[in-house]
């Protein structure tokens, strides 16, 4: 199941790493971000290997309370976004800095076993999350959809107003891969959420809950801690290509 959710296709023998789309040889960026789905699945890792309320189990459930925080408060969320089946392909929120480092290197494991078993050979991969330059690398390529308010579509990233500067209801992000894909194959990279660079306590890109104008590549948004607006997506880099 994990290796099917990131991508995997067994048609494809190429080592590509699973769920991301190639920015250079080395480096490769995932298509969508992080979402619901994918969280679980490390969830249940963390149970079937420590165990059913250990320590290392809880530290990798997310902050579901995230809802309740600002002023538009979203209690049926609490209970509802993250196991809901139909919020499975959203994207992850209400994790920590923290957790999203552990995550990756999880990743990074199972995906490694996956073809140590599958193709008898090493594949040396590391899942992390993006630095501030690679991010705006890729990220200026989608600046488009923001670049020209009076052409772009309205709430084409999901993001807090149209190009008329009217408030449209948003109330929450929305599925990882709904709109259009950006010129690189990804969906997202600017509206829906922000997403956590590898500097602590900052994102990039924007969300549902910021505007067009705090959203664009320049920008960066600032957290102290988990948040309803904050996910992430990983890159992945080939130390050595084959």
């Amino acid at each position: 199941m994990l290796i099917l959710f990131f991508g995997f296709s067994p048609k494809r023998k190429t080592k590509i790493p699973p769920g991301t789309v190639r920015i250079t040889e080395s480096l490769y960026f995932d298509v969508t971000e992080v979402t619901n789905f994918s969280w679980q699945e490390y969830v249940f890792s963390m149970k079937l290997k420590y165990g059913a309320g250990s320590a290392e189990h809880l530290s990798s459930l997310p902050d579901t309370t995230v809802w309740l925080k600002g002023p538009d408060s979203q209690a049926e969320f609490v209970s509802g976004y993250f196991r809901g089946l139909k919020y499975r392909n959203h994207p992850v929120v209400g994790v920590s800095y923290e957790q999203v480092q552990a995550f990756c290197k999880w990743r990074t494991a199972m995906v490694k076993l996956f073809y140590s078993s599958a193709y008898k050979s090493d594949f040396p991969i590391e899942y992390r999350l993006p630095t501030k330059e690679e991010w705006e690398m890729v990220a200026y390529s989608e600046s488009w959809r923001i670049s020209d308010f009076k052409k772009a579509k309205p709430n084409v990233c999901n993001l807090k107003t149209d190009p008329h500067e009217k408030q449209i209801v948003v109330s929450g992000p929305v599925a990882v891969n709904s709109f259009n894909k950006g010129p690189f194959g990804m969906y997202h990279l600017i509206g829906n959420v922000s997403e956590m660079l590898d500097e602590k306590n900052t994102a990039k890109g924007g969300s549902w809950e910021h505007s067009p104008e705090e959203s664009r590549v320049g920008k960066a948004q600032w957290y102290a801690e988990p948040n309803k607006w904050l996910g992430f997506r990983c890159v992945c880099v080939i130390t050595s290509p084959k």
